[in-house]
């Protein structure tokens, strides 16, 4: 878990802001909620490592890297609208980390 830990402090400090409190358990939480069969907290621990492959191809590194902390995070099992309300919780977390407009999506 450190390193998943380290991964997302990383992945804050690329973007010049700190997380708010306990989003890094609330998020870990909900990837390792029991009914996923995918995007599970292993594969969470899998997307740090395979981006930095790619990462220099990246224009803005440290939003793509946030995106993939929370490309699944909201995950029913019969929710058409999965990605776009993580995509929302996304932008949320970063409005409150006072993140600007360009960085919020």
């Amino acid at each position: 878990m450190e390193t998943l830990r380290q991964a997302w402090a990383g992945t804050w400090n690329s973007l010049a802001l700190v997380a708010p409190a306990g989003l890094f358990e609330r998020l870990v939480a909900a990837y390792d909620e029991p009914h996923r069969s995918y995007h599970t907290l292993q594969h969470l621990r899998e997307c740090p490592l395979h981006f930095e492959s790619a990462r220099a191809l990246a224009a803005q590194a440290g939003e793509v890297e946030l995106a993939l902390w929370f490309h699944d995070a909201i995950y029913a099992l019969r929710g058409k609208d999965n990605e776009l309300r993580s995509a929302e919780w996304a932008v949320r977390e970063l409005a409150a980390a006072s993140a600007p407009p360009a960085v919020q999506g």
